[in-house]
């Protein structure tokens, strides 16, 4: 007996392409979108997990922050994949800028909540969140980027 294929499934796989001419402002401010919802999920739950790995003290902050900082690269990798796979003409430059303002973006809406006690420890964490989604962000991009 002969087996029957579907005819969806015979040829090659599509993959859903979005290219309505969006500027280069707007994929970034997509992708920013992108990082900074796909941050605030796993860094709940990377920080409860480091928490307790961890416990508290000073070893417990360090934990926290480099957690942090993982899931900051993460959600950047995430992000950049996303962008350059799925949305039409973003190029990989568009996720590095993405990464950077999400990142920026949370730091600013934690300056504003009182986070952080002086300034060089803010300006620090600018830094390190910075470097860690935009890291992320341009790994993803070119790990998942259209041949």
């Amino acid at each position: 007996m002969a087996v029957r294929k579907l005819p969806v499934l015979q040829g090659p796989t599509q993959v859903l392409v979005v290219s309505d001419g969006r500027t280069p402002r707007q994929w970034v401010l997509i992708g920013m979108g992108f990082v900074a919802a796909t941050w605030l999920p796993l860094a709940a739950v990377v920080s409860l997990l480091a928490q307790r790995w961890a416990g508290t003290g000073a070893a417990g902050a360090a934990a926290a922050m480099l957690a942090g900082l993982a899931s900051f690269g993460l959600a950047g990798f995430a992000g950049g994949a996303l962008m350059v796979r799925f949305l039409g003409r973003a190029q990989p430059r568009h996720a590095l800028v993405s990464g950077a303002l999400a990142a920026a973006l949370v730091w600013v809406l934690a300056l504003l909540g009182g986070s952080f006690g002086a300034w060089l420890t803010a300006a620090l964490a600018l830094a390190l969140s910075v470097g860690a989604a935009t890291a992320g962000a341009g790994l993803g991009a070119w790990l998942l980027r259209r041949r």
